[in-house]
């Protein structure tokens, strides 16, 4: 009982609450903040599923459809057909925005040498619109990707996480920056 109505341990214990409750309440806040911006990967800055995460997931459809229209023109272990479809496949499996933009480089890379060997072949009417098209639209995302603002949103929480308060209180409660695109 002693203990209990001694000052100095009274004013340790409510120390010590007041540091819990900042831990707590800026692990919380901030990871909401984190959250929310991670989010936008596959959400769109709007919430409208314009997102880096639904091209992605396009290229990767479009990827493999292309495969399949080379795959009737080029031999099974063709090493550009292999190539188009394991950089399909490494997309589809990144596991972060900075590996999945790696891995979508080196989709680019693939499917422009499928879509330029296929060009020394005689395609039937169907095919070569297919491959036009398909080459288009793995275009088409790769360029609203390049505009998408998920990087904005990323780089504004990362900044904030280096502002104080944030930047003395985010290492204590675990909350990281978010990688970007790229």
């Amino acid at each position: 009982m002693k203990l209990i109505r001694n000052r100095y341990f009274a004013a340790a214990v409510m120390a010590v609450l007041i540091l819990a409750a900042v831990l707590l309440g800026s692990h919380r806040s901030l990871s909401g903040l984190r959250s929310r911006a991670a989010e936008t990967f596959y959400a769109g800055v709007a919430g409208d599923n314009l997102s880096i995460g639904n091209d992605l997931r396009d290229r990767v459809e479009y990827a493999y459809s292309l495969a399949t229209v080379a795959a009737r023109y080029l031999e099974g272990t063709d090493a550009q057909l292999t190539a188009l479809r394991e950089a399909a496949a490494a997309l589809e499996q990144a596991p972060s925005p900075s590996a999945k933009a790696a891995a979508n480089s080196r989709l680019t890379t693939a499917a422009a040498a499928v879509y330029d060997a296929l060009g020394h072949y005689s395609l039937s009417e169907t095919d070569a619109r297919y491959r036009q098209s398909l080459y288009a639209d793995l275009n088409a995302r790769n360029d609203t990707i390049g505009r998408d603002g998920y990087n904005a949103v990323a780089q504004a929480f990362n900044d904030q996480l280096q502002a104080f308060p944030a930047s003395l209180l985010a290492p204590l409660t675990g909350v990281a920056p978010l990688e970007l695109f790229r």
